[in-house]
Formats: structure tokens, sequence, C-alpha cells
């Protein structure tokens, strides 16, 4: 690769493609921010009760409700499949965090789960198909596909931590992460490049190539200090307290199957 000035049309092209969805995240957190300011939301709700309003936003793009229904259906088949363990639903996951919260959710809640488990769970519903069809159609044929043949492109570069990927990842087409070097902080940065489906051998080529060019790799230097360890959200007291008395309901650890201890 002897011009790398070359590739700078494709980070052009893979951020022009989200800057859609990094608008409305950037919309969303700055919401969310003033609240929080303002004191108008605590980092307990921050954490734990999302605003109905966001949620709602989510759960109507597309790709999103996808991933809600997969979740469902998809957790239960690999619970299925496991012997050390009689959970067996995605509803039995979220019970278990919940009776062993300060261990579970000592810093995040289980939002995701909850939005999972409102949903059918079913892949033959209307709904779920005609928006599994949408976002395949959006981030495919019509996303990544259109964008590298209108513009004679070969793959797609964007930068990491972002969400330049959603598109390959909501297609299925094939993405690889590539690192270009580091920050003035000595932090690692890097690139994902994608293309269009099944082309894993000219993304490999690609990024060969351009790790090759700017050869990026350094010897880390162990700079700065380990961050503090995160605070504690406080979300297990908005839990309803288990009764007292009676017999134990369980004896074992239904994950690792351990005794309790008495």
């Amino acid at each position: 690769m002897e011009n790398i000035a070359a590739y700078l049309p494709l980070l052009l092209q893979g951020l022009r493609m989200t800057l859609t969805l990094a608008i409305s995240t950037l919309v969303i957190g700055l919401a969310l921010g003033m609240l929080l300011a303002m004191g108008k939301l605590s980092r307990r709700a921050w954490v734990s009760r999302p605003i109905y309003a966001v949620t709602n936003f989510l759960r109507g793009i597309p790709e999103f409700l996808v991933l809600l229904v997969e979740f469902k259906a998809q957790i239960a088949e690999y619970l299925e499949t496991l012997g050390h363990t009689r959970l067996r639903t995605l509803a039995d996951l979220i019970a278990f965090n919940e009776r062993h919260c300060p261990a579970e959710m000592k810093y995040f809640g289980q939002e995701l789960f909850r939005f999972s488990e409102d949903m059918s769970g079913d892949l033959t519903d209307p709904a779920y198909l005609a928006a599994r069809a949408f976002s395949l159609a959006s981030a495919g044929v019509n996303g990544i596909d259109a964008a590298i043949a209108r513009d004679k492109l070969d793959a797609i570069i964007a930068p990491t931590y972002s969400f330049a990927t959603t598109p390959a990842a909501v297609a299925g087409y094939p993405d690889i992460s590539l690192p270009v070097g580091l920050t003035p902080e000595g932090k690692p940065a890097g690139i994902w490049m994608y293309s269009g489906f099944l082309k894993e051998p000219r993304l490999l080529a690609l990024a060969y190539d351009l790790e090759q060019a700017i050869k990026p790799r350094r010897q880390p230097e162990m700079l700065g200090e380990l961050p503090p360890e995160p605070i504690d959200e406080g979300i297990c007291e908005d839990l309803p307290r288990p009764q007292v008395g009676g017999k134990a309901h369980m004896t074992h650890h239904l994950g690792t199957g351990k005794p309790f201890k008495r």
C-alpha cells in the first residue's frame, strides 16, 4: 500500500453512514446528562431506570427490536444445552440476578434483559420478520452494498470505539479491527474495516497491507494508574426484600452448584 491518503475517502464514507445514529445517540446522551446535572435524575435512575421515552425510542428502531426478540428466543436455546444449571429461560436469569443482586448487579442493572423479556420471543412473529427484513435490507443491499457500488469502494473504514460498525453487524457482513497507533495520551487507537458479503479475503489483504505500511504496533509502556473501582450504584436497594423466616428455598447456587453457607 503505497498511498495511505488514498484510504481517507473510505474513512469519510464510514463516518457519513453512521452520522444519523451518532447524532441520535448524542441527543439522548445530552438530554440524560442535563437531567442528571440538574438533579432531575439520580445516578441510580441513570443506571437502573432508563427514561421511558428513551426506551420507546430504542424499541422503535427495527434492528433493536430484532435484537430483543432474538435474544429472548436464543438465550433459552443456549441454556437448554447446559447441564450444570436449572436456569432455562431469560425470566430465570432475571430472577436469579434479583435473588443475588449484591453479587450480580452491583454496577449495572438488567434493563436489556427486561426489555427482551417483554418481547414475544417468537421468531415467526410478523412484526419481528418485517423488522428483520427491513434491517437486513437497510444495512446490506441499500446500505453497505449501495455505498460501495456508488463510490466504487473496496471497503469502508471507520474509527473504533464508535457505532461505526453497526451496519456491518446488522447486515452480517465481515468486519475487521486494525490497530493504527497510539493517541497522544498513549492509548491504543484503531479502525474498523468492512465490506460486502463474503469479502473476508479482500478485507484481510487490505488490513495486512495497511498494517505493513504503517507498522502501528508498539510495546506497552504501562503509563498512568489503574482506574478506581466503580461505585456501587445501589440498584439492590430498590428491589423487594426477600421474606425472612421459614425454610430455605435453595440449598445450592443455581449457577455454580456450590452449597450456600449457613
